[in-house]
């Protein structure tokens, strides 16, 4: 989640603005952190515009295991068109649409475009930017860019209320979150047992949780976790044939 090195070729080195056509290389740490700031991530949750909403969803659901319900029968699938001479970023009409007092979309979209919206940092390919281009109804430039606004609330990584202020802090915040850590752990019971963590996986489940935590001072990662499970009683008299 905060790793900055990738191995690179020369399509995205291009994205990520490298010089060099092929290798590994430490990206710029104020522009790159980890998985979610990748450019797979990024373009494959946009469209012809980027998109908060996709962004948001994805970390919701799959980074801190909280579903989000079904968007009502009258939600639209796209954000309107502006007005002739109306420029706004994506964000700002994203914001008019779905997060007006007593709309019947503010409670989901409170919660997902916040968690997107500090990657609105990148633009639908990944590629780092600090103003949005906006294009005109028939697809043409309109030869306005306008400001990005990555600043963000959410009350769904932490216990309380914290403030984020881009894509890079957001990566940060998750990886040392409890609630992130825990989804991850039950993502990786689901995956290794094949099945849905039941109530009688919660001894399996805390001694994944507590090889990442690590022991005293000593900080635990992944790798342990997963040599942990492997090397377990439980894993290894597992007879995934009657499966």
């Amino acid at each position: 989640m905060s790793t900055n090195s990738f191995v690179y070729d020369h399509s995205l080195a291009q994205i990520y603005g490298i010089a060099n056509p092929l290798g590994k290389v430490g990206l710029a740490s104020q522009h790159r952190a980890g998985l979610l700031t990748r450019a797979a991530f990024l373009s494959k949750r946009s469209g012809p515009l980027t998109s908060p909403v996709k962004r948001g969803l994805l970390i919701k659901e799959a980074f801190l295991c909280e579903g989000v319900g079904s968007p009502p029968p009258d939600a639209p699938s796209m954000l309107d068109p502006l007005p002739v001479d109306t420029y706004l970023t994506t964000r700002d009409r994203l914001e008019h649409l779905t997060m007006k007092a007593g709309t019947s979309c503010i409670n989901c979209h409170s919660t997902m475009n916040n968690l997107g919206f500090p990657f609105e940092m990148y633009d639908t390919l990944g590629r780092v930017r600090d103003k949005e281009r906006i294009f005109k109804t028939d697809g043409g430039f309109s030869g306005i860019e306008l400001p990005i606004n990555t600043k963000a609330e959410s009350k769904d990584i932490e216990s309380g209320v914290i403030q984020i202020s881009d894509a890079i802090d957001i990566s940060s915040r998750l990886s040392n979150s409890d609630k992130a850590l825990s989804c991850f752990v039950s993502k990786w019971t689901e995956f290794h047992l094949r099945r849905s963590p039941a109530s009688g996986d919660g001894c399996l489940m805390n001694e994944s949780l507590n090889t990442i935590y690590g022991k005293d001072s000593n900080q635990g990662s992944i790798q342990d976790m997963i040599k942990s499970t492997i090397r377990s009683e439980h894993f290894m008299n597992w007879n995934y044939l009657s499966k």
